[in-house]
């Protein structure tokens, strides 16, 4: 099982992988410091296996703009592996561009 926690800060522009095998994820914390709403796409798969836009995501999650929210989630259990990827528009149809976020995984 892949290990946690994982962070990721900076200008996030394509899908970013935090584990390619089976892994449980507690908390996702993200702090989102573009002046639009941002969603998150997750995917239970490894990077290598999707394409933003097109694969479609298992989970979306929203933030507001220049916002941070914590999402708990007990412990959901990923079992082919833990992707996610920040777009501009729900359903991962575009890809968010150049934009600064800060996540945790726990």
């Amino acid at each position: 099982m892949a290990s946690l926690p994982k962070f990721f800060d900076g200008s996030l522009e394509t899908e970013q992988e935090v584990s390619s095998g089976r892994c449980a994820v507690r908390t996702i914390i993200w702090h989102n410091d573009h002046s639009a709403a941002m969603f998150m796409q997750i995917f239970n798969l490894p990077a290598s296996s999707i394409t933003v836009g097109t694969t479609v995501p298992d989970l979306e999650l929203k933030v507001g703009a220049d916002a941070t929210q914590t999402f708990d989630f007990g412990d959901a259990l990923f079992d082919t592996g833990l992707t996610f990827a920040i777009t501009t528009l729900t359903n991962g149809t575009l890809a968010g561009g150049v934009h600064s976020v800060m996540i945790g995984i726990v």
